[in-house]
């Protein structure tokens, strides 16, 4: 492994220290000369030995047979592309650091043993053949380590080459995902998320490759079909089938037992199918299970386990899987795995095959079932989640879709804090919020009267806006402008994160949602900032920039700071908003969209002159259907909401495709809606033949495809792409669906900006 970092490595003060010679810039070539690997600069000629450190180099070609063992790559401070690392067939990279640099093992080469910290990896791929064998091995990478942390300062690391020099770097730019090609494979890797986004951070898997630990797979008989079609499942369980039910796994008198919705009552081994969920409670151990959805039943089952429940020596097909706490030893065919911070996966064999179908075999059947399985895999890991299991692409299968694994860290996208330069009110005067150290005494407002509370915490960390999203969801800074509030409110420009509260008319409000682009907005030219919190015993409201905003409240987020102190309190429990706060939070419209239009008159007070908005939205929601042949289907007639579409014979699944907008984008930030809405869907019914059939799949489903949350009424939203199933198999008969829509817009179709002019 690289030596130079580990697990507990703080990447926001990296220091590497060796006696390496140090290289700089240059594309460089690794090849074996008489035994030994020689590193030689492609345009002066320059050659040496290793190993080598080197410092903003454009390129780095390991070749046939060169082994590029102990050596460090980082990126200049002025460099503004990343070093280019290409090794070879036969080729081998080991032991080596790399910071920050796009790497490319090619098929029939090795990386082993490296520590990869905010780098893109590419395991290229081989080649299978139309019998589902490989006939090129692809990339292979053994016992790496792979680090994805927050973006650090561009002097967060600092390589000291001793008897030679000195080079700054930056040690993550927050970014790194991992390909894993064709018939390639990650054996037994390292995975390390810290304050990471999902959005950035991923390994995608391609067909015949995997991740972790091969022997796992060894035994597996599904492993040994080149193609699924026909591998059955046999045993002698018992048989809870209840189309749509709900199950829970519970511990009653020391005996894991399993209890439906329906009051059926069972003792383990179980076959459970077509049902809609099960739930493995803290103290059950789930053994032996059989868990699938047949062919006619084509809603997704989902399985929670609870933090203390137990599956194990489980087969279960095509389920979304929230472990909180252990899965051993299961065979998870196309699974949605998302793994809790603090969970574990041991031994599991997880395989995306593509579309599969599956025939099973049990004694308790009145006859033989088959299912298909759809043709998606995503492994999400958050926080400090265990995997030590195995995931793979089977060779097979031309339907699959790549394999996808996000790490991630839990608690660091919705915490308030402070940019440098915020002045806070202490009982030294106004100090600079990056100044202010555990211990400081700074002064609170209690009832309207100052007082005086000591800093039990303080904690920073940095971030890199995503320039490519949209601004309310990128992590740019919001600018509170001179007197935006009132007059010396705040007394300088208050630089604060989205979710940053301040307190207006006695309550805590998210500075989000009073963004109104005119003298509260998101500050687009800074993409890149650190942030600072400082906590009291109490949480207070203190006095930032002259403006009433909040101290810390450790609401589960504090592993999203880097802080100097080790201990904060001998016991440190985590708070609750509206128990623990200094003041009431709220995010009410009916309270916040009064004071957001008091802020924007304001505005116009302070001799600014607002533009008309050039929002354009619409209600119409463009409402049409997909068939599951691809056909486009427009609705025929409209009538008090209902939408009638006809159907042709042999289409037994829809999507419901229409325009989507969030209500805090197409109405405004006062809304604290942020969820990307359809259409309201009430009733949906299919006439054919004469006969009315009510499809309430929308209601029922809590896994359904493109819907929101259920409510708590007959009705629901989809996300302008839900999915229905409408009939059980094709028909002989045209008919027609008829779709209520309760609700739809406004929809957002040109997004606001509101213009400063000076009058």
């Amino acid at each position: 492994m690289g030596t130079y970092i580990d697990s507990d490595t703080d990447f926001s003060n990296v220091v590497i220290i060796n006696s390496n010679r140090i290289v700089v810039g240059g594309a460089w070539t690794a090849k074996l000369v008489n035994g030994t690997t020689m590193y030689t600069n492609s345009a002066t000629g320059e050659s040496y030995a290793g190993p080598i450190n080197f410092v903003g180099i454009t390129s780095l070609t390991i070749s046939s047979g060169a082994v590029a063992d102990n050596i460090v790559v980082i990126k200049s401070a002025t460099q503004t592309s990343a070093p280019s690392i290409t090794v070879s067939e036969g080729g081998t990279l080991s032991n080596s650091t790399v910071f920050t640099s796009k790497v490319y093992i090619s098929y029939g080469a090795t990386s082993e043993e490296n520590s990869y910290v905010s780098s893109d990896v590419s395991l290229r791929s081989g080649t299978i053949n139309v019998q589902g064998n490989v006939t090129t091995t692809g990339g292979t990478s053994t016992n790496d380590s792979f680090y994805i942390p927050s973006t650090t300062s561009t002097s967060s690391g600092t390589l000291i080459s001793l008897g030679n020099s000195t080079a700054s770097f930056q040690t993550s730019d927050g970014t790194g995902k991992t390909s894993v090609g064709i018939a390639s494979s990650m054996n037994n890797p390292n995975i390390y998320g810290n304050g990471v986004s999902t959005s950035t951070n991923s390994i995608s898997l391609s067909k015949g490759s995997y991740i972790g630990d091969n022997s796992i797979a060894t035994n597996q008989p599904v492993q040994k079909y080149t193609t699924i079609n026909g591998y059955t499942v046999k045993n002698s369980n018992k048989v809870g089938t209840t189309v749509a039910s709900t199950w829970t796994a519970q511990l009653v008198d020391g005996k894991t037992v399993y209890v439906s919705n329906t009051g059926a009552v069972f003792d383990g081994p179980l076959n459970l199918f077509n049902i809609t969920s099960l739930t493995v409670k803290d103290g059950a151990v789930v053994d032996g299970l059989v868990m699938i959805n047949t062919g006619y039943y084509l809603t997704v089952p989902s399985i929670t386990i609870e933090a203390g429940g137990v599956i194990q020596n489980s087969f279960i097909g095509a389920a979304t899987i929230v472990n909180n706490g252990t899965s051993l030893n299961n065979t998870y065919l196309n699974p949605t795995y998302t793994g809790a911070s603090g969970s574990i996966s041991q031994g599991d064999y997880m395989l995306q095959g593509g579309v599969m179908q599956l025939a099973v075999d049990i004694s308790d059947a009145d006859s033989e079932l088959s299912m298909v399985m759809n043709a998606t895999s995503t492994i999400t890991l958050n926080g400090t989640a265990s995997f030590d299991s195995y995931a793979g692409m089977a060779p097979y299968n031309a339907n699959s879709s790549n394999y996808t694994l996000t790490v991630t860290s839990s608690g660091t996208a919705t915490v308030g804090c402070f940019l440098a330069g915020t002045l806070i009110n202490t009982v030294n005067g106004l100090v600079a919020v990056e100044n202010i150290n555990v211990g400081d005494q700074i002064i609170a407002v209690v009832d309207g009267k100052e007082e005086i509370r000591s800093v039990i915490w303080v904690g920073q960390n940095t971030v890199a806006v995503n320039t490519d999203a949209s601004k309310d969801e990128a992590n740019y800074p919001i600018r509170i402008l001179k007197n935006a509030i009132s007059d010396g409110v705040p007394f300088k420009d208050l630089l604060v994160t989205p979710e940053h509260c301040i307190v207006l008319d006695g309550q805590f409000i998210p500075a989000r949602m009073l963004v109104n682009n005119g003298s509260i907005f998101y500050d687009t030219s800074i993409t890149e900032y650190t942030y600072y919190h400082i906590e009291t015993e109490q949480h207070s409201i203190i006095t930032a920039d002259g403006v009433l905003t909040e101290s810390y409240l450790d609401t589960g987020n504090r592993s999203g700071f880097i802080s100097d102190e080790n201990i904060v309190s001998i016991v440190n429990h985590h708070k609750e908003w509206n128990v623990d706060s200094a003041a009431p939070l709220t995010t009410n419209r009916d309270v916040v969209e009064p004071i957001f239009t008091r802020l924007i008159q304001r505005f116009s007070q302070l001799g600014f002159e607002l533009c008309e908005s050039n929002a354009v939205t619409t209600h119409e929601s463009n409402l049409h259907l997909l068939t599951d042949t691809g056909e486009i289907i427009h609705s025929t007639n409209k009538n008090n909401g209902r939408f009638f579409f006809p159907i042709p014979e042999d289409t037994t699944h829809v999507q419901l495709i229409s325009r989507s907008s969030r209500p805090s984008q197409a109405i405004g930030p006062y809304i604290d809606d942020r969820r990307d809405l359809g259409v309201l869907v009430g009733k949906v019914t299919l006439l054919e033949k004469h006969t009315a059939y009510s499809i309430t799949e929308h209601f029922t489903s809590e896994t359904l495809q493109g819907w929101d949350v259920k409510e708590p009424m007959n009705c629901r939203w989809t996300n302008g792409d839900g999915a229905l199933n409408i009939r059980l198999e094709p028909s002989n008969n045209v008919a027609v669906l008829v779709i209520e829509v309760l609700n739809a817009g406004p929809y957002l179709l040109k997004e606001s900006s509101l213009e400063q002019k000076v009058a």
